[in-house]
């Protein structure tokens, strides 16, 4: 057993005997104003190098990418600034975005400022004598934003800002680049810079809770408006709403969504071919990574003759779009808390769904109400709504990267019938 007294020595002894050991000697300091440096808190970012066989002669061939994420903020993280800079092939492709946000007072405010180039490659000809076309479209944007906070879960957002879109088109043969007269007499004059100043007031909200892959409880919303002048105008409207329904361990989700371009010119009526201006002001059903995706009508998953021709993949065009969707979500591999199966290394989520969509612009013969599957009508110009249900499967690979994996059966595709896809996102 222990002494029943201290022998009263020892480091911690003669600590606890001065209390005041350690401390300065003074009561008073001088105050001074705080300086809200910036500092930098974080660098990351990644590259990779790649090769692979010219399918069409030119032998094999290399590329490299890379880029870094800078970020810096204050001591109380009332300042930050966000620098991301990236590099893919030549000078040509470098880009990179700075984005400032001041969360000092009640109102947030920021800037942000960005050069984006992206690189397009089309391969013309034939395989004896093929020409690979490279087109850039260079993105220059300056925005100035402000957040008002009402709550928590909602803000009123605004922003301001111009963009230009400029273009650089290079083709190239087996031996040799093409110079700018063969270019232009191949594929005409060069598109000229398109030029946009646009404005957004949005209403938006967030009391959602999440999941490993997708929200699990609350809901999310966003009201906005936001117009555009310059080369084309236009004014878009979004209305999107959601809301997640909790009954352990399963999640009944619903969305709506509604976007329209109102303003916008359909060239389709002067007969012409999908311009550039034109792919500002549509909305389209059947991109992966756009909100208004309807599984089962992937470009991916379509003819390359039907995307030119046929009123399957025209019906999925339009200035204006009205979507809905609803799934069951069921966590199979988890943890303990959420999970049906204590597999925390790659969360597992499992998910019935059903999609509706409706493209449409001013002065399409619309029918809203119809579920046409009959073929002979399907190949008319009537914009009908579209269809899909299937399984999907979401998968989060080491909190980095989240993939779902579906099996889609479009109503409105009966030639296609079902079939798988793949995308990287999580679930809305």
């Amino acid at each position: 057993l222990p002494p029943f007294e201290s022998a009263g020595e020892g480091l911690v002894s003669s600590y606890l005997a001065d209390p005041l050991a350690g401390l300065p000697g003074q009561t008073t300091f001088d105050a001074t104003g705080y300086d809200a440096n910036l500092e930098l808190d974080l660098i990351t970012g990644g590259s990779g190098v790649g090769a692979g066989n010219d399918p069409y002669g030119g032998g094999v061939r290399g590329g490299a990418a890379g880029g870094i994420l800078l970020y810096f903020s204050d001591l109380l993280g009332n300042h930050s600034l966000y620098a991301n800079i990236r590099a893919n092939g030549t000078f040509k492709d470098i880009g990179g975005q700075a984005t400032y946000l001041n969360r000092d007072n009640r109102i947030n405010y920021g800037a942000s400022a960005g050069h984006l180039p992206i690189l397009r490659s089309y391969v013309l000809g034939s395989r004896r004598n093929p020409l690979v076309l490279r087109q850039r479209i260079f993105i220059d944007r300056l925005n100035g934003l402000a957040s008002y906070p009402f709550s928590t879960t909602r803000r009123f957002d605004l922003s301001l800002g111009g963009v230009r879109y400029g273009f650089d088109t290079e083709g190239y043969t087996r031996r040799r680049e093409l110079d700018e007269e063969e270019l232009k007499e191949l594929i005409g004059e060069e598109p000229a810079p398109i030029y946009l100043a646009n404005a957004s007031a949005a209403y938006v909200g967030d009391f959602s809770r999440f999941g490993f892959t997708s929200p699990l409880q609350g809901g999310r919303y966003r009201f906005e408006v936001a117009p555009s002048v310059g080369t084309v105008s236009y004014v878009t409207g979004r209305a999107d709403y959601r809301r997640y329904f909790f009954f352990n361990p399963v999640t009944f989700a619903v969305r709506g969504l509604h976007v329209g371009n109102y303003g916008a010119r359909d060239d389709r009526r002067n007969g012409s071919r999908r311009s550039i201006t034109r792919s500002f002001t549509e909305e389209y059903l059947g991109y992966p990574y756009q909100q208004g995706f309807i599984r089962g009508y992937s470009f991916n998953s379509t003819d390359p003759q039907d995307r030119e021709s046929q009123a399957v993949f025209d019906r999925l065009f339009g200035t204006r779009i009205a979507m809905a969707s609803a799934e069951v979500r069921l966590p199979f591999l988890g943890n303990e808390q959420l999970g049906l199966i204590n597999f925390s290394y790659v969360p597992t989520e499992l998910v019935l769904f059903a999609d509706a969509g409706l493209a449409w612009s001013a002065g399409d013969d619309v029918d809203p109400f119809s579920f046409v599957t009959d073929e002979n009508k399907l190949e008319a110009t009537t914009h009908y709504p579209v269809f899909s249900t299937g399984a999907a499967a979401r998968f989060n690979l080491l909190g980095q990267l989240i993939i779902e994996a579906y099996y889609a059966y479009p109503f409105q595709r009966p030639d296609k019938g079902g079939h798988f896809g793949l995308r990287f996102t999580p679930g809305w």
